[in-house]
């Protein structure tokens, strides 16, 4: 069985645009179809009325601005001399990204929605409108609207019979391959203990001011402790990235121990030259 294809464009400034139409295009392949993702600039104008079925993350930027990747399409969109019904046998859905802080919130999102209906498209649900100051971010909007998504997309193609139509969730998506990101989450215990250490030190510092030490040696002292806490810290951070990448961590961890016990001992810095 062939599955449907599905074009996913995307229009990103920041990244953040790029994200969600690589969930859009995770969550097409579980539900049977054949996603294809890019940029909008890297879509040839001339092939969109061949397809079927298009899904646009448009994000705005500046005053209003589409991203720099979306603007070549964007403004051969715009042509007058383009027919009305250029784009009759294509339905799509437009999702946008902005910030409702600004005045010309979503912008982008809601002049491509007009246009491609201007020339004929069809869309399949009502657009949806991503906003950063909601306190989950753009996902309070996307996740409702990619619910809604999928079961229009499927008017438009069915199934063949006796195929079931897969559930989407949290565990069928995994099974697609890695994800992106991993959170990592520090346990109580230890947010505990890295408080506890920060008082014992400060009363530290404290003693051995009231004993008469110098504010040069105070500061070389908290500059240690920083030094410290920073090998600390990048020595987690690279441990839990390489996880993340599937990457044996042993070794990592014991190089980074004996950076952070070499930096103690000598007093310095355990970045080399070519760390970032």
């Amino acid at each position: 069985m062939a599955n449907t294809r599905l074009l996913i464009l995307y229009g990103s400034q920041t990244g953040n645009a790029q994200d969600v139409a690589e969930r859009v295009a995770r969550e097409a392949r579980l539900m049977l179809f054949t996603p294809a993702v890019m940029p909008m600039d890297a879509y040839p104008l001339q092939h969109l009325p061949e397809e079927r079925l298009v899904v646009l993350v448009a994000a705005t930027t500046g005053q209003g601005d589409p991203p720099n990747n979306m603007k070549k399409l964007w403004k051969q969109l715009l042509r007058k001399s383009l027919p009305p019904t250029l784009l009759s046998s294509m339905q799509y859905a437009v999702f946008g990204l902005g910030d409702s802080g600004y005045v010309k919130y979503n912008v982008a999102a809601k002049k491509l929605d007009r246009r491609l209906a201007a020339l004929g498209a069809t869309p399949v649900i009502e657009r949806g409108l991503g906003d950063d100051q909601h306190p989950c971010g753009y996902e309070a909007s996307l996740d409702p609207w990619l619910q809604q998504l999928w079961p229009a997309l499927r008017q438009h193609c069915h199934l063949p019979a006796g195929v079931i139509q897969p559930v989407l969730s949290g565990t069928a998506l995994l099974q697609l391959g890695r994800p992106k990101y991993k959170v990592t989450f520090m346990s109580a215990p230890q947010q505990q203990t890295n408080i506890m250490k920060q008082q014992q030190h400060q009363q530290q510092l404290q003693q051995l001011q009231a004993q008469g030490l110098s504010s040069s040696d105070l500061a070389q002292l908290q500059e240690q402790h920083l030094i410290e806490q920073a090998v600390t810290a990048a020595a987690a951070f690279r441990a839990v990235a390489t996880e993340a990448a599937g990457m044996p961590s042993t070794a990592l961890s014991t190089a980074a121990a004996a950076a952070a016990g070499g930096s103690a001992a000598n007093g310095s810095s355990a970045w080399g030259p070519n760390d970032g």
